[in-house]
């Protein structure tokens, strides 16, 4: 009978970086060990991606805020080249 599981995961980070995550997991008599395994395995997964999709849904957000800043740059560029000064065109350029 399995008394204990352990799952490692190795994520390559790029740049010569990784990131390695083991968790361990003591098995009760009780319990099924492969159905226990399985959440072990998905626990791991789930864990080691989290801090990385967090900074990838940062990246998006000051992406998101530097492409307004550049949309009401490229409208404001446009409204002088067509003799408006007006900058409060709501008009969606991409």
């Amino acid at each position: 009978m399995i008394k204990s599981a352990t799952y490692k995961r190795i994520l390559n980070l790029g740049n010569y970086e990784s990131k390695h995550l083991e968790i361990a997991y003591e098995v009760r008599e009780d319990e099924d060990p492969l159905i226990k395994i399985s959440e072990l395995m998905e626990l791991t997964e789930r864990k080691i991606r989290e801090e990385q999709a967090t900074s990838i849904i940062e990246e998006i957000t000051a992406l998101r805020h530097e492409l307004r800043k550049l949309k009401t740059e490229h409208r404001e560029i446009l409204n002088k080249i067509n003799g408006n000064d007006s900058t409060t065109d709501d008009g969606d350029i991409f």
